[in-house]
């Protein structure tokens, strides 16, 4: 069962491949691979690369991704649905970052800066929703010293990290319509980080 979800969720990395090989001769001999902030392409790579190249490095992340959440030797702490989740998280990705790069490279006019960061809003939203059932583990959830130890620090900080995703993920929707949308996600990234991480250490120092 564990084999066939790594093979699946891997396997799905590499779908933008096989539409690839189908329009591989109708493609530029380079493609985006970048864009900056201003949502303006500022980098291209060869369309191998980005056919081929891409995908593949994609699948062996998700694959060594998947290998370690599914061997995690506290892995019955995780939730189901979190686990799917997360398991299409880099998959999903990467289809739509790939499906993007094909539209652009037939001149299809697509606004990176909308599309992507609404995208990691509604990850944000979901992922916010299912954090603070995740039990204590290694995987899945924010894990410090003074939260792998105790249990109410883990539910706490990660209660409240749950929270902020929700928050910080409508704030990025929100953003992605008024173009601030990566600086937005910086900010949010930033107190996603530090937060929690002062939470529970204040959490750890008074003993509880």
């Amino acid at each position: 069962m564990k084999n066939k979800q790594i093979l699946i969720t891997s396997g799905a990395c590499l779908i933008p491949s096989v539409f690839g090989v189908l329009i591989y001769n109708q493609l530029p001999a380079k493609l985006p691979i970048h864009w900056n902030f201003s949502g303006q392409i500022d980098s291209y790579g060869n369309k191998a690369i980005v056919v081929f190249g891409l995908p593949v490095l994609m699948c062996l992340i998700q694959a060594f991704m998947m290998f370690m959440l599914l061997n995690d030797p506290k892995g019955r702490s995780h939730s189901n649905k979190m686990i799917k989740v997360v398991s299409w998280i880099i998959p999903g990705l990467t289809i739509i970052i790939e499906a993007i790069t094909f539209a652009v490279a037939f001149g299809y006019h697509i606004s990176i800066n909308f599309v992507i960061p609404l995208l990691i809003g509604i990850i944000f939203i979901i992922l916010g929703n299912y954090l603070p059932k995740c039990r204590q583990n290694y995987m899945i959830g924010y894990r410090l010293p003074w939260t792998l130890n105790n249990r109410e620090n883990w539910n706490r900080t990660n209660r409240l990290a749950g929270y902020i995703m929700v928050i910080g993920g409508l704030i990025t929707i929100i953003a992605s319509f008024f173009n601030v949308a990566f600086y937005a996600l910086l900010v949010v990234v930033l107190v996603l980080v530090v937060v929690p991480f002062i939470y529970s250490f204040l959490i750890y120092r008074s003993g509880l």
